[in-house]
């Protein structure tokens, strides 16, 4: 994943990404700040899944080229 963000910053030039997360995604939720995405806010009824027909809030997470730039 380090390696795709380091792409997305260098190469591709991007300012920032962003990194939705169902908020009851526990792991998800855990890899994203473990990478350095800050919680920007949740997003309620986000997302309706096909398959189970729930609808989910979405926690935001959002991270800066300047932030990745500092953590290396």
């Amino acid at each position: 994943m380090s390696e795709l963000i380091d792409f997305a910053f260098k190469k591709l030039k991007l300012r920032r990404l962003n990194l939705p997360a169902y908020v009851e995604n526990v792991a998800s939720n855990a890899l994203a700040k473990k990478l350095g995405f800050k919680l920007e806010g949740t997003l309620r009824k986000y997302h309706k899944t096909k398959s189970t027909g729930r609808i989910h809030d979405a926690n935001i997470y959002g991270l800066l080229r300047e932030e990745w730039g500092s953590q290396k």
